[in-house]
């Protein structure tokens, strides 16, 4: 059997190895790919008022959190690969400076990585769904109040335009993958 000692030793290495990081982004990655093209092979422009929500369509806020949390990880293995610390500390997961709890705008701007005003706004609508995806509602309700939106008119962050913010997503974790593998 394996000592105490050893075993917290291996999840120190194991957790501050940025490989184990991008897999399980990879993981989470492709979960969430699972529910997006089960989410777009259903027209919920058929819908009419009163109808049955098709179960494809109840997975956004799942899927959203898996995409977030994709993104999340993705972020933490470029925070060891730059060696910026350790996430793991004598047997615990230690919180990253400044960074608050899931949120992808501090550890970007810890990171220094530059997103356009359409990407950094995604990046905290993501944020939002990686707290409260698994959550009827988020802790509080400032988090999906009213506000101006970036691209112009008015409305809440809770929202996934999958037109275009499909496509957002992909760019913004190509550019941090990118910065990855530099």
């Amino acid at each position: 059997m394996i000592s105490e000692e050893r075993q917290k030793e291996n999840h120190e290495n194991y957790g501050n190895n940025y490989l184990t990081w991008k897999m399980t982004s990879e993981d989470l990655f492709i979960a969430a790919n699972c529910l997006a093209i089960n989410r777009i092979s259903c027209d919920w422009k058929k819908l009419s008022v009163g109808d049955v929500m098709p179960e494809a369509l109840r997975t956004l806020s799942a899927e959203l959190l898996l995409k977030g949390s994709s993104l999340e990880c993705l972020l933490k293995a470029l925070y060891l690969k730059k060696g910026f610390g350790k996430l793991i500390k004598a047997g615990t997961y230690k919180k990253i400076n400044n960074v608050g709890e899931h949120n992808l705008l501090d550890l970007v701007d810890h990171l220094k990585i530059s997103f356009s005003k359409e990407e950094r706004f995604l990046l905290n609508r993501l944020t939002l769904f990686t707290k409260m995806g698994r959550y009827p509602v988020p802790k509080n309700w400032a988090d999906i109040k009213i506000q101006n939106l970036p691209f112009g008119g008015k409305g809440g962050k809770s929202f996934w335009d999958e037109s275009k913010d499909d496509e957002l997503y992909c760019i913004i974790r190509n550019k941090i993958l990118k910065e990855l593998d530099l």
